[in-house]
This record gives C-alpha cells, sequence and structure tokens, in this order.
C-alpha cells in the first residue's frame, strides 16, 4: 500500500485565488503520490491516460475528462499511457461570501458535507476548466467569476450530491476530535464509546470517506505535528515524541523515518 501524508508545500495562489499547473509523464509513472491537502482540484487530461484512486474509489482517466478531487480526500495516480494533464488548484473557502446560496453549498464541499462526482466528460463543465486552465488571465477578475461559474455548474449539472454528504457528517466529527486530541491515548474503542458506533461500522465509515482507518489518520497528523515542532525547535526528539501521543520514541522514529524519508534528527539539525 502506498504511504499516504498530507501534503506539506503550501501553494502560493494567484491573484485571482487559483495556481494553475500542466503536468507531462512517461507510462507507468506514479504521477500523484498518495496524498491529501485543504484545496479543491482538478485534473483534465490533455493526452494519455492514467488509473487514480480517490478516497476508497479506483478508476481510469482518459483524453477529455476531468477528475476532481475534493477537499481533505485521499488521492493517487499512475500514468497508463503518456500523458498530458492540466491541474486547477482553489481553496474553496477564498470563495466563501455573505449570499446565502454560497453559505449553503461552499462550507459543504469544503467540510464533506456534499458529495462531489468523481469524473465528468459534461462539455459546458470541461469548458470552463479549460477557460481557467488556459484561457483567462489567472490573475484577473474574470478568473474569479468563472470560479463561481464553474461551481454554480456542478450543482446544475447534478455533479453535487447534497444528501450523500449529511451521511459524512459523523466523520468530519471524529476527523476534528481526532485533530483536537492528537496527544491523548486514543484507541477505537475510545472513539466508539464516544460516538457511539461498533469497531467494524466506525472503520468502514471512516474509510469509505477519507481512504485511511482513523489509526492511520492520527497517526498521519501526529506525524506533520512532530514535523512541524521539529523545524520550529520545539524540545528534544523524545520530548517531541511524548507531546504528539508516541509514548516510545524508537517507535515514533521508525515511523518518521518511514513517512518522511528522513529520521527526526535530520530536520532538527535543518
Amino acid at each position: 500500500m502506498q504511504a499516504v501524508q498530507k501534503e506539506q508545500t503550501p501553494v502560493i495562489y494567484s491573484a485571482g485565488a487559483t495556481k494553475i499547473y500542466r503536468f507531462t509523464f512517461p507510462v507507468g509513472k506514479e504521477c500523484i503520490p498518495m496524498h491529501w491537502h485543504d484545496r479543491m482540484e482538478i485534473l483534465y487530461v490533455r493526452e494519455g491516460a492514467l488509473t487514480y484512486i480517490r478516497g476508497g474509489e479506483k478508476g481510469t482517466l482518459q483524453v477529455g475528462q476531468v477528475l476532481f478531487i475534493p477537499p481533505r480526500m485521499t488521492h493517487y495516480a499512475r500514468v497508463t499511457e503518456d500523458v498530458v494533464y492540466d491541474v486547477l488548484m482553489f481553496d474553496v473557502r477564498y470563495f466563501y461570501n455573505e449570499t446565502e446560496v454560497c453559505r449553503e453549498v461552499l462550507p459543504g464541499l469544503f467540510e464533506g458535507r456534499t458529495g462531489l462526482a468523481s469524473v465528468t466528460e459534461e462539455r459546458e463543465v470541461l469548458a470552463s476548466v479549460d477557460r481557467l486552465c488556459r484561457q483567462l488571465p489567472y490573475d484577473s477578475l474574470e478568473a474569479v467569476a468563472e470560479i463561481y461559474a464553474l461551481l454554480g455548474l456542478l450543482v446544475r449539472k447534478g455533479l453535487t450530491r447534497p444528501g450523500v454528504g449529511k451521511k459524512e457528517d459523523g466523520v468530519r466529527a471524529i476527523a476534528v476530535y481526532l485533530e483536537e486530541n492528537f496527544e491523548k491515548e486514543l484507541s477505537t474503542a475510545v472513539l466508539c464509546q464516544r460516538f457511539g458506533y461498533t469497531a467494524a461500522h466506525l472503520c468502514r465509515k471512516f474509510k469509505r470517506a477519507t481512504g485511511l482507518t482513523p489509526g492511520t489518520y492520527l497517526k498521519i497528523y501526529r506525524l506533520e505535528q512532530a514535523y512541524r515542532m521539529l523545524r520550529q525547535n520545539e524540545g528534544s526528539v523524545t520530548q517531541i515524541a511524548a507531546r504528539c501521543g508516541f509514548s516510545d520514541a524508537n517507535y515514533f522514529t521508525r515511523c518518521f523515518t518511514a513517512h518522511y524519508q528522513h529520521p527526526p534528527t535530520y530536520y532538527k539539525k535543518a
């Protein structure tokens, strides 16, 4: 199974609150390692094909198709045919405003309460993504307007599923609880007692929404916090391990090294 991590590199958005990349990869290349982040990404394949994992779902993305990656959803891709694709990135929260329709729709997308289709070939949606990636100045007011137009298309074309998202409210509550209490001893039994699920149902529900088990999610979050503390020199490796919920410093070092390809001391020295 691929290692999973939250992407650490912050995206510097344009004045229009978007970021656009074009990638070219040969067949067989792992073009997207398994990870997740808070922003939304939209992949538009121009040439070739790739296979993807999005949450717990697997599929193939081909020429003329768009893949939607919602905030905080794990994803991975490998090239099956020499590929060229564009990636449109934006943080949904940048587009919140006080209008009632935005208050109803956009927080649901960011928080996972609104489901989002995986792949589409819908022409209007492809045309909107194409304008953002190739035609409009990315730092213009027109680009901002086009993001709103694209989000409106997703709703109008039935690519969002507000009813489905409500089923995942409990998952987000579990994730928030793990993040807010990462330094404590948290087991599946503790989570089950707090949220009223059986162990099997809790793990199945959480993994369906995130692609991760609660234990894996917690471990990754703890390692992220440790990484931050190490870079800011907030204590010794043993102290930071304990503050991040690792009672065994040696186990922490093994997990950290496997996740970041370097031991904790490497980042303290850096």
